[in-house]
């Protein structure tokens, strides 16, 4: 029941956070490429979801499989949790990203929107998987 809690606000978090850097604080970078983005549906919107929830399930999974940073004998679950998700974050996220912007005709206001809005995500999913998931 723990893992599907915080599998299911870290989705949360995930969705809020791009909402809220790419579609409302860097939108208006996306004007100067055009041709990049498809047309708004709700089966993308549906998608965009989906994607939501499989982010939330596979970074509670991968919490859960390595138990945080215990490694880094790290008590707190606060910072375990921002650990995790920046190290997540600098691990996947980022090179995912920067290899992307490298191929496709971002602009670059959408390109920090964008990692702007998977640190916060990875960061605050970190904190929700610790909080749920951590031993008391």
């Amino acid at each position: 029941m723990h893992f599907l809690a915080a599998a299911l606000c870290a989705a949360l978090a995930s969705a809020v956070f791009s909402f809220l850097f790419q579609s409302v604080i860097f939108s208006r970078y996306r004007a100067h490429t055009p041709a990049t983005w498809r047309a708004a549906t709700k089966r993308r919107f549906a998608l965009a979801i989906l994607g939501d929830i499989i982010f939330g399930l596979a970074f509670a999974g991968f919490f859960t499989i390595t138990g945080g940073i215990g490694r880094m004998n790290v008590r707190e679950w606060i910072r375990m949790g921002v650990y995790f998700g920046a190290g997540a974050w600098l691990a996947v996220a980022l090179p995912l990203l920067f290899t992307m912007s490298v191929i496709v005709n971002f602009h670059r206001g959408v390109f920090a929107g964008v990692l702007l809005s998977w640190f916060c995500a990875c960061t605050a999913a970190g904190v929700i998987c610790a909080y749920f998931l951590l031993p008391s």
